[in-house]
């Protein structure tokens, strides 16, 4: 398949749009090989061809994190933000990578930006950004702002649309439960961390 899409490149002029799209394609059959520094090279020419398109950065992203090259990619999905940021799921995706590399308060505006998006709504986008949010402001030493975050969200149905799911109430006072746990335990208050954890096992939300 990559012969042909090479066959397609040769074959079209240098200024035509496809090209850019062909180059994109071609790193993605690259990156689906393991070829990751090939499919960064085809992504790269893609970007160069048409650089305010936000679906190759977000590409050049993924590639990137094959590589475990994670300041990188948040670098070019920041980029993609910058160019559509309602663009799929990059505030998700940015929150999900600055809590990897310690950015903590970028994290934090990027999950609560995605929570507050109009087009994200759902039981498990919304708990999910909850979480990233909660855990990077603990992380960041601001508890108070953690059990916050999830008070905020305890109430909010609009965003259980599945009625055979766990109750978003149950769900985050469980969350709620276990960041007050992790906060207990950092400050030597075992009792405390057991009350909390006692708490998180009554209410149970998943399903087993």
């Amino acid at each position: 398949i990559q012969l042909i899409v090479y066959s397609e490149i040769q074959d079209a002029e240098a200024d035509e749009p496809d090209v850019a799209i062909l180059f994109a394609d071609l790193s993605e059959l690259q990156w689906k090989s393991a070829e990751f520094e090939k499919s960064l090279l085809a992504i790269d020419r893609a970007i160069e061809l048409k650089p305010n398109y936000a679906p190759f950065w977000d590409q050049r992203a993924t590639v990137l994190l094959e590589s475990s090259r994670l300041e990188e990619a948040i670098a070019s999905l920041r980029l993609a933000y910058e160019i559509d940021p309602d663009f799929q799921n990059l505030k998700l995706k940015l929150a999900m990578l600055c809590l990897a590399a310690g950015k903590l308060s970028d994290g934090r505006a990027y999950a609560m930006e995605a929570f507050q998006s109009s087009n994200w709504v759902g039981y498990e986008l919304s708990t999910m950004t909850t979480w990233i949010a909660a855990t990077c402001a603990s992380l960041s030493l601001d508890p108070a702002g953690a059990l916050q975050i999830i008070a905020d969200r305890q109430f909010d149905q609009e965003y259980q649309l599945d009625p055979k799911s766990t109750p978003l109430s149950t769900y985050f006072a469980f969350l709620s439960s276990g960041l007050q746990a992790d906060i207990e335990l950092v400050n030597g208050n075992l009792s405390g961390a057991a009350v909390a954890i006692g708490a998180m096992l009554e209410l149970k939300p998943y399903h087993a």
